[in-house]
Parts: structure tokens; sequence; C-alpha cells
């Protein structure tokens, strides 16, 4: 992977880490829609994009903590 891209994606225990969510949740709503899908990086791995899991997080703060900053 080149540098460029390592840093514009995240393997599941960095999204775990920064989500604070256990695989099983994310795999759960992923099939429902709720949590970004990641993209496949190889036959057996797959990285979330960071943009899509930050926009996710931005999409889960309450709008009274949005417009207070």
């Amino acid at each position: 992977m080149q540098d460029g891209v390592k840093r514009t994606l995240a393997k599941l225990p960095q999204v775990m880490t920064r989500t604070d969510l256990k695989k099983s949740t994310i795999y759960f709503w992923m099939s429902r829609g709720k949590f970004p899908k990641p993209m496949k990086i190889g036959d057996r791995a797959v990285a979330w994009r960071i943009a899509d899991i930050e926009a996710w997080e931005a999409a889960q703060r309450p709008a009274s903590e949005l417009s207070a900053t």
C-alpha cells in the first residue's frame, strides 16, 4: 500500500478504537445501512475510508453539539 493510501484507510482494529464499537456492532449496523461499508483492499482484507468514518461520526453528534462549535 502507498503511504497516502495508508493515511486515508483504517482497518477494523483502528475503526473499533476510533468509534468505541465492537466488531459485532459494526457489522450489524453495516447490515442495516447504519454504518459505512469497507472497501476491499486484498483477497481477504478490507479497510474503511477514514473520510467515511469521519462523516459517520459527525452524523452521530447531536445538533446542539454541532451548533456550539
